[in-house]
């Protein structure tokens, strides 16, 4: 079974990629390059997909997108790709079969407002959907839905830094059940087993624990308004394991939550 891939390739500029309406890493702030490829079965649906490419994006995640004066770069090129690899094969347009392109280039872009955007509708076909934030309703992002999505993020930390692996398995049940969906050939029972090794590892190593920032938190409706992306000012996901590198050395990995209103509640869908 072909897994697809979204392809993000950057140069001296900033730069988002949305599928469906739901952003991919990307890198908010220019830089002379910047590349990345992920896999996105579980993103796709059936029949058109939808893919925008956001160049010279600036500022929170929320307002990265308002219009502002910034005339276009002619250093600028921006590359996004869906790509079908079949399994075992590496990450590179070469060794797959592209499916869609988009691009942008500075050169000859006489636009004085940012953001710069290029859509593209491609169809294909089945997907390994549907997916339950489909049938979710169209949210507004007040704030008592922001509290609640707000203690959704503080039930998901809770469990996973304090090794509570059952915990988190039923507050991310819907995520985990689509993912075996999207990507079949899982060993569930293995994959289980792993994930809950890794949360009791997180549970007593404290060093592994980034407090949550709620003052930095900057939660934005996605997926047509259907779901809440829970991440901080710095396009980052607002849980974060802390990771050592090297000796010594640490990083903060992103553990990525995205909510929908499934029946009464909202709940963690990607």
């Amino acid at each position: 079974m072909n897994q697809i891939h979204a392809e993000l390739e950057l140069t001296e500029c900033s730069g988002e990629l949305w599928l469906n309406g739901i952003p991919l890493p990307g890198q908010p702030s220019r830089r002379p390059t910047f590349e990345i490829s992920v896999p996105v079965n579980h993103l796709l649906v059936t029949g058109r997909n939808e893919l925008e490419l956001w160049v010279d994006v600036d500022g929170k995640p929320s307002e990265s997108h308002r219009p502002r004066h910034a005339p276009a770069s002619p250093a600028a090129i921006a590359v996004a790709r869906l790509v079908a690899y079949a399994p075992g094969v590496m990450a590179s347009p070469e060794n797959g079969r592209v499916l869609a392109v988009l691009e942008y280039r500075g050169v000859g872009d006489g636009s004085v407002d940012a953001p710069r955007v290029r859509r593209l509708s491609v169809d294909l076909g089945m997907s390994f959907g549907p997916w339950a934030w489909q049938k979710a309703p169209v949210l507004t992002l007040d704030e008592p839905t922001l509290r609640e999505a707000v203690a959704v993020v503080g039930e998901v930390h809770a469990a996973l830094f304090g090794g509570d692996a059952a915990r988190l398995f039923d507050l991310v049940r819907t995520r985990w059940e689509e993912a075996d969906r999207a990507y079949p050939g899982r060993d569930d029972a293995a994959d289980r087993s792993s994930h809950a090794a890794w949360v009791a590892e997180l549970g007593r190593d404290p060093r592994r624990r980034v407090p949550l920032d709620p003052a930095r938190h900057d939660f934005r409706l996605v997926a047509g308004g259907r779901m809440i992306e829970c991440i901080d000012e710095d396009f980052f996901p607002a849980i974060r394991v802390a990771q050592e590198i090297e000796p010594g050395r640490w990083a903060a990995a992103p553990y990525p939550l995205s909510l929908a209103r499934i029946g009464p509640r909202l709940s963690v869908v990607r």
